[in-house]
């Protein structure tokens, strides 16, 4: 430490100065030192270690890797175990050795590489085109599910604004049916729209006797008239509709008596609002409507010789009336027998008289609040004209003896008509035909003024 000598102020001196020295040759070795693992690093980043694609056997791919891999493990023997100045002097040499041996490997691999793309390619732009149209199928299955679910909405909407515009239809619809069905033992409920597209219909709630069924396989034809008659006339009717008329042919078809004084009322309350036309071969409608004193135009529509089509008016149109003026007719066709021609009009004077007195029966049983059910089976079981007047004049079929005295109350005349037509209609003789015409008239207004 002292060097021999005295440890005075000119050894400290000398002590510092070396000091100095000896610092700053430790701090260029720490430097020399730094660079070289710096320069290991660098050269390590240019040339990472063996790669482990270089110890895969790739011969079937004609790639050859033993001479690179060789090359590049003396690279990395350098690296790791030579010292600085053996790397410093073998370095380059070690490198362009490297990449002389990669350059055939990198020319293979390129080769190999574009036959893997030129097989791939067609399987990878098949493979494209379906991960597009996967992508588009699942964005449609999102559409699809969200369309459908609207559908369902609207739908649902739909069926509500049907029933919303069914609604007052149906209640009408079901108003005229009470109206019509007077005895039936079908009552109707709901009535609501079903299906879509074009299998809609129209679902009918019904009871028969009270309990739930099906009443189209059950209900008689009058009253499958009245049923579509009820389903028909409110939408018929609907305030959108253009059309200020309905015209109806022959509506009261297999109806019985109380449903055509239903129907007579249904058709007064719609003639309110439309004109309404009904053209029939039943004259229980136009009766019944002169029952019910309803506010109509009744005209009888014939059609004559070579289609000659004649309109008379109200009075005309009574059946009783036709009959007796057809029978007036027969009797100015010269060509027809004389014996032909009473039977014909005895028969015809016969039947305005019991239409006349069905006209009786029916008007007092309206007014007396009878069942016109029960007013028609009386109708049917007076068989006969005697029993037919015995039932218009004195309420019993039954009490024909008293009719002498009834007749007598509507004219002097009265008996001798009805024992004539009577006898004529039976074949029996019968004198001045127009005379009797004249007196069955008369007849005929007493009987319609009950």
């Amino acid at each position: 430490m002292c060097g021999g000598r005295t440890l005075d102020e000119e050894w400290a001196a000398q002590a510092q100065t070396q000091l100095q020295r000896l610092t700053r040759r430790a701090e260029q070795l720490d430097a020399a030192h730094r660079s070289e693992r710096e320069a290991r690093r660098a050269l390590r980043q240019q040339v990472p270690a063996l790669p482990a694609a270089l110890n895969l056997d790739l011969s079937s791919e004609q790639v050859h890797t033993g001479d690179a891999r060789t090359a590049w493990q003396s690279w990395d023997d350098l690296l790791a175990t030579a010292d600085s100045t053996t790397i410093a002097e073998t370095a380059i040499g070690a490198f362009d050795a490297l990449v002389t041996a990669l350059t055939p490997v990198q020319t293979a691999a390129r080769d190999a590489l574009e036959r893997r793309r030129k097989a791939w390619r067609p399987v990878a732009d098949h493979l494209r085109t379906w991960i597009d149209t996967e992508h588009a199928s699942r964005h449609a299955a999102i559409m699809f599910a969200a369309l459908k679910t609207a559908i369902a909405k609207l739908l649902e909407f739909g069926k509500e604004i049907r029933a919303d515009k069914l609604a007052p239809v149906a209640a009408e619809a079901t108003t005229i049916w009470n109206t019509l069905r007077q005895d039936s033992n079908v009552q109707l409920g709901a009535i609501k729209l079903a299906g879509t597209g074009t299998t809609r219909r129209v679902d009918l709630d019904v009871e028969v006797d009270g309990v739930p069924g099906a009443a189209l396989s059950v209900m008689s034809q009058g009253e499958l008239h009245s049923l579509a008659l009820a389903l028909f006339l409110p939408r018929a009717t609907m305030p959108e509709s253009p059309f200020r008329f309905l015209v109806i042919d022959d509506p009261v078809q297999s109806m019985d008596p109380a449903k055509v004084y239903g129907l007579a009322q249904v058709l007064a309350q719609v003639a309110k609002q439309r004109q309404v036309i009904v053209f029939t071969h039943d004259d229980r409608l136009p009766a019944a409507v002169r029952h019910l004193q309803l506010d109509a135009r009744i005209l009888a529509v014939s059609r004559l010789a070579r289609s000659q089509v004649t309109v008379t008016g109200d009075r005309d149109g009574d059946p009783g009336q036709r009959y007796l003026a057809d029978a007036l007719a027969i009797t100015h066709d010269e060509n027809m027998a004389g014996t032909v021609q009473a039977t014909i009009v005895c028969n015809l004077i016969r039947d305005a008289l019991e239409y006349a007195c069905h006209e009786r029966i029916r008007i007092r049983g309206f007014r007396a609040g009878t069942p016109i059910a029960d007013t028609e089976a009386a109708i049917s079981e007076a068989e006969g004209l005697r029993p037919t007047l015995a039932l218009a004049l004195l309420g019993d079929r039954k009490r024909v003896g008293a009719l002498p005295v009834e007749l007598s109350k509507l004219g002097p005349t009265a008996a001798h008509v009805v024992k004539a037509a009577n006898n004529g209609s039976h074949g029996g003789a019968t004198s001045d035909l127009p005379g009797l015409i004249e007196e069955a008239r008369h007849l005929v207004g007493r009987l319609r003024r009950p």
